[in-house]
C-alpha cells in the first residue's frame, strides 16, 4: 500500500474472500466458498449471490477443544448451505470427500491455475476485471496533493 500511496493513489481493499468468489461459476446463487489457507480456513457464504457471512477458522489444534470443536464450528456454519466451492493448497480430494461425508454437502474444488506469487484472490480479481461483471473489487482514489498540503 505504501508504494501506491507514494504514487499518489489510495487503494481501497476488498476482502480476499470476495475476490475468490469470482472463481465460482456465475451467477453465484446460494452457496459457500471455503479457502484452505496455511493458518486458517476462510468461509464466505452467499444467499442469492449476495455475501451473507464471512467466518475465519484457525487450522491449528488448540487446547480448548482441538480439531473436533473446529469441525463442529464449521459444521454449524455450513449447515444451511447446499454447495461448497473450495480453493487453496489444503483443499485435497480426501479432505473434500471428508467434508461431503461429515456434512452431506456437495463440494467442488475450483482448479485455479496459480503461478508463483499468485493467490486465488489475485486470480479472482483478474477474472472479475476481465469479465467486467458485478461490483468493482479493486478501487484506487487519486490523492489530491493540493488538499493534502492544505492548499485546497
Amino acid at each position: 500500500a505504501s508504494l501506491l500511496l507514494a504514487a499518489g493513489l489510495n487503494p481501497v481493499f476488498t476482502p480476499a474472500a470476495m475476490a475468490r468468489s469470482y472463481l465460482c461459476p456465475q451467477p453465484l446463487g446460494s452457496c459457500a466458498l471455503l479457502d484452505f489457507g496455511v493458518t486458517q480456513l476462510e468461509l464466505i457464504s452467499f444467499e442469492n449471490g449476495v455475501p451473507a457471512s464471512l467466518r475465519i477458522f484457525p487450522t491449528s489444534v488448540n487446547k480448548n477443544g482441538g480439531a473436533d470443536s473446529q469441525w463442529q464450528a464449521l459444521a454449524k456454519a455450513v449447515a444451511p448451505i447446499a454447495k461448497i466451492y473450495a480453493t487453496g493448497n489444503g483443499a485435497s480430494a480426501e479432505l473434500l470427500t471428508e467434508l461431503r461425508l461429515k456434512f452431506g454437502i456437495a463440494c467442488e474444488r475450483l482448479d485455479a491455475t496459480l503461478t508463483a506469487g499468485q493467490s486465488a484472490a489475485v486470480l479472482g480479481l483478474k477474472r472479475a476485471s476481465e469479465q467486467n461483471t458485478g461490483a468493482r473489487l479493486l478501487l484506487f482514489h487519486q490523492i489530491d496533493s493540493h488538499a493534502e498540503a492544505g492548499q485546497g
